[in-house]
């Protein structure tokens, strides 16, 4: 009971005067409404008293108005049947009893025509001037509107956990120190650690490129937003997910940044069909390649055939004349003196009658190509050969040879004097191209399944326009060239399903190189056998 005496006005009583015996009479029968009437100290929260049994010794005129009860009809009640969970509200009440007092001790009170009051329950224990406690003094604050504000937040957050859950990319947090605040259910499923793991760690370990990870979200920061920044997160298992991370930043309500919202967009699946699509894409080109080369060497072998047919007919209305002017050539000299002045005229004459013999049988190989006869053969001895034929004329021009022969080279099938033939055109081309001597290099090798020999001079190089012809037919830069030793080299190349490209630089000199593709010859497996 001192406690309601603390309540009282100072020096209003004292309780060893026959006033204060007055007034502590009237306080152990209706406490409340003594000091509501006698001093107007008036509570908006409903205030209760009630008794070991939880039954209702008085209560106040909030409490009255609260539940839309009188004071009397109120007073000898349950304190609990005032309650939508009464089993509650009891224990709530006898709690007071065993520990003193009670705190926050949620519970709805039924008020007027159905209304619910949502109230937290603060109660203590009442004691006489002996220290005998003679009840509870409970009081209830509203906090109805509190709650229902809590609920919405607490339903708003659920809301937003569930839309941050639903979502099948990985959605991480962080701060300024790129540190996780929190993650979604797809990281950890990414990661394979749970969110307590990853809690608290550094962003930046879970790519296989730390710093490139560090740098993008600090880049938010400066910049507030990334997009489409690509990086390869580490998974279980050491599985790789190529990710695409679009990160804002995020604030609180002063505006002030908390730190960062980064999503993650699986792009494994993307990245393989763009590299499958590059790989079809190049398919397709080296597929036009093949058709264009193809169409180009249809239109080469038409124009070959037209121009071979008229110069088969030049060639055999040339070769009989020339039989007989070299006969009577021949009649001549053995005529006439070998002191006869004539004679130096008739040595030009058979000479000449021997260059255009030449000329004719490059036009009777140019137009009666043979069919390849293939032999599985050692590409490096056909270059040796080629070269002891030419050692000679090589050393007489003053030409420095150099060898770079790949031993590794498999056999190959192809017709050696065939592509003895092409080795020395072009070996033939590149001395001629060095007519003050030079540095000549032949060398061999291995590349794409193919076997590649380049002949590189020190000559005088090619146009780009002479480069682009020098392989049609009687096209030359020779003075007395017939301009059908390359039509024929690239005629042979073909047919053994090889090529021959070149690279050549005015001044700088000219590289050829062959490409011969590895098996391809006749009854392969037989032979190889």
């Amino acid at each position: 009971m001192s406690e309601f005496v603390e309540m009282l006005p100072a020096n209003t009583v004292s309780t060893g005067s026959r006033l204060g015996i007055q007034y502590m009479d009237k306080l152990k029968k209706l406490p409340l409404q003594y000091i509501e009437t006698k001093f107007q100290l008036i509570s908006l929260d409903p205030l209760v008293l009630f008794d070991h049994k939880g039954i209702i010794l008085d209560v106040n005129e909030a409490t009255v108005k609260t539940t839309g009860r009188s004071r009397k009809e109120l007073t000898g009640t349950l304190f609990a049947d005032n309650f939508t969970d009464p089993a509650r509200a009891h224990n709530g009440a006898m709690l007071v009893f065993e520990t003193g007092e009670v705190r926050d001790y949620e519970l709805v009170m039924k008020g007027s025509k159905g209304v619910e009051t949502i109230v937290s329950y603060n109660a203590s224990v009442y004691k006489d001037q002996e220290g005998e406690v003679l009840g509870a003094f409970a009081a209830a604050r509203d906090i109805t509107e509190r709650r229902h504000a809590e609920d919405e937040i607490q339903n708003l957050q659920h809301y937003n956990r569930g839309l941050i859950e639903a979502s099948l990319d990985p959605l991480v947090t962080f701060d300024r120190k790129g540190i996780i605040l929190d993650v979604n259910e797809a990281t950890v499923k990414a990661t394979g650690r749970s969110r307590k793991e990853l809690i608290g760690t550094p962003f930046a370990d879970y790519f296989t490129d730390p710093a490139r990870a560090h740098k993008g979200a600090m880049l938010v920061f400066e910049t507030g937003e990334v997009r489409d920044y690509e990086l390869v997160m580490k998974g279980s298992k050491g599985a790789e997910t190529i990710v695409s991370y679009n990160a804002s930043l995020y604030k609180d309500q002063k505006g002030i940044v908390v730190g960062v919202f980064a999503a993650a967009r699986d792009i494994t699946a993307l990245k393989r069909s763009q590299a499958e699509l590059l790989r079809e894409r190049d398919k397709v080109k080296e597929s036009m390649r093949k058709l264009v080369e193809m169409q180009e060497r249809l239109v080469r072998s038409e124009r070959f055939a037209a121009i071979g047919e008229a110069a088969s007919y030049l060639s055999h209305e040339i070769k009989n004349p020339l039989m007989v002017i070299g006969g009577l050539a021949a009649q001549v000299e053995r005529a006439i003196s070998t002191h006869h002045a004539e004679c130096r005229k008739l040595e030009i004459v058979r000479g000449e009658i021997k260059r255009l013999e030449s000329m004719l049988m490059d036009v009777r190989d140019f137009t009666r190509p043979s069919k390849p006869q293939k032999e599985l053969l050692d590409m490096n001895s056909a270059i040796e050969k080629t070269l002891a034929l030419m050692e000679n004329d090589l050393t007489a021009r003053g030409i420095n040879c150099e060898k770079l022969l790949d031993r590794r080279l498999p056999l190959l099938f192809f017709d050696p004097e065939q592509i003895k033939q092409v080795l020395i055109n072009l070996t033939k081309n590149a001395v001629e191209a060095m007519p003050d001597g030079g540095r000549l290099v032949i060398s061999s090798g291995l590349e794409n399944e193919h076997v590649i020999v380049s002949i590189t001079d020190s000559g005088i190089g090619m146009s780009p326009e002479a480069t682009r012809k020098m392989f049609d037919p009687f096209f030359t830069t020779k003075k007395r060239g017939t301009g059908l030793g390359l039509a024929v080299s690239c005629k042979i190349m073909e047919d053994h399903e090889g090529e021959i490209s070149v690279q050549s630089k005015e001044g700088k000199g000219t590289t050829v190189r062959v490409l011969l593709p590895i098996n391809t010859g006749p009854n392969q497996d037989a032979q190889l056998e």
